[in-house]
Formats: structure tokens, sequence, C-alpha cells
């Protein structure tokens, strides 16, 4: 499997497999993923830590055509491990928190509402608006959210090379006050995690720009041309490695190589 995005799509589609025998449902049809979409529209920006309960049954299992037919389709996605039940501490005092329902790995409700942005908020069209200041992503880099929101800007650095061709730190100003925090986040810790086809020129600049910045001998552009080198058809493979190192004079390459 090439990249984070196949990785979820394949768990999701084990999991919806068996949730389809269960209720009957056809193998046409989208009723969990739908499910999940609209799930994940509540969740983000309001309810990160999980939605209440109840809410969240009513908002998933309208989408079930066989209400009848064993257990709810909430039941079965908390049972196969796509969802979970979790208690949010309160703030009032109470000795009880609010019962929640949130995905259960947060890498994945991370991927989930990445992919809810990209697809509801962003086009080719409007990028550089939903960038701005008062744009949605723009919002989300202020000092006051990006570090809470920091999982989900690291999925956006994943899903969106994938989807619009571009880097997702091309749209980021170097002025910009945690521009070195966004490059880590949204570049360095996801590649290893994006599809092959999203490299660009631009990921090669960016690849280059992590050689100049480093301080030491630790070579974190090193890293991952290593982590990468044994990944076929992969255009940063040991051949992208080989090819660059070629073309260096041995002074060059063994100072850190």
């Amino acid at each position: 499997m090439n990249g984070q995005s196949q990785l979820f799509d394949f768990y999701l589609a084990s999991a919806t497999k068996i949730i389809n025998r269960k209720k009957r449902y056809r193998p046409g049809e989208e009723i969990v993923r739908d499910a999940l979409n609209e799930f994940v529209k509540f969740i983000f920006p309001d309810y990160l830590p999980g939605l209440p309960i109840t809410k969240a049954r009513k908002i998933i299992d309208k989408f079930d055509p066989m209400l009848h037919m064993g257990d709810s389709l909430t039941n079965l996605l908390i049972d196969e491990g796509v969802l979970s039940l979790d208690v949010e501490p309160s703030t009032k005092g109470t000795p009880r928190g609010t019962e929640v329902i949130r995905f259960t790995y947060e890498r994945f409700s991370d991927y989930f509402i990445a992919q809810h942005i990209l697809s509801h908020y962003v086009s080719k069209d409007n990028i550089e608006a939903v960038f701005s200041e008062e744009g949605l992503i723009g919002s989300m880099l202020k000092d006051g959210s990006v570090y809470q929101l920091g999982g989900i800007i690291e999925a956006l650095g994943i899903c969106f090379p994938e989807q619009f061709g571009h880097e997702l730190i091309e749209f980021i100003p170097k002025e910009f006050s945690n521009y070195n925090w966004m490059l880590e986040r949204t570049f360095i810790n996801g590649i290893l995690w994006r599809s092959p086809n999203s490299f660009t020129e631009e990921s090669v600049n960016l690849l280059n720009q992590i050689t100049s910045n480093r301080i030491g001998f630790h070579n974190e552009a090193l890293d991952i041309l290593l982590a990468l080198s044994t990944e076929p058809n992969h255009p940063w493979n040991a051949d992208f490695l080989d090819r660059n190192l070629a073309r260096m004079s041995l002074p060059e390459r063994d100072a850190f190589w």
C-alpha cells in the first residue's frame, strides 16, 4: 500500500465489509462512509474530543436503512474499532463527565477531518483565499490554534499534496512566526506517509532546504531518503539517492555520507 490514504481506506474497507454483512447492506451502498462523513462534519471544529453520545447516535443511525436488523450502526462501528465510547471530563465541577463518541485512533480522526476540509472548503480556484487570515486553513494557523490542531495540520500536509499537487507549506509565508514548526509538521513528519505520485519539484526544493538548514551532523533529509530508498517505483528511492550522490565530488559526499 502506498501512503496513509490507502492504508486508512483499507482499514475502513475491512470494517465496512463486516458491518455490511451483519446489517445485510448491499455491496454498492456507501452507508458506513456516508455516516462517518456526516459524523466528522459535527466533530470539526466544535467537538474534537468527541460528540455527546445521544447526538452522535442520531447522526450516525439515521443512515441505517436496516434499523431493525441486528445491532445499531453506531454500536457496530464501535465493535469494529472505527469509533470509540469515551468520557469527556466535566469542566463544571460535577462528578461525572459527558459520554462521547469519537474516532478510536487520533491519526485516523485527523485524516478524516483533513479529508473533510479539503473536500468541502478547498478547490483549485480558492486555495490562496483558504490560506488567508480569514480563510479556514489560515485561521487554523493562528497562534492560539496551531498547536492544538497540530495533528489535523499534519494530516493536511499529507492529503493536500495528494489532491492538489502542491506542498501545503508553499502557501505559508516564510516570515510566518511558526514557519519552521509548520515545515516540520506538514513536510518532514508526513513525507513518509504520502503516496509516491504526490512528490513534485517543490518537494525536492524543500528537501534541499532541510539540508541547508541542518545543525550539526544530523541530516533529516538523508534520514528521509534512506527510509524511502527500499520503496520500489518511488521517485525518491535508492535510484534517486544514487543519482544525487554520483554528481558530487568525493569531498562533498564524504562531508555527510
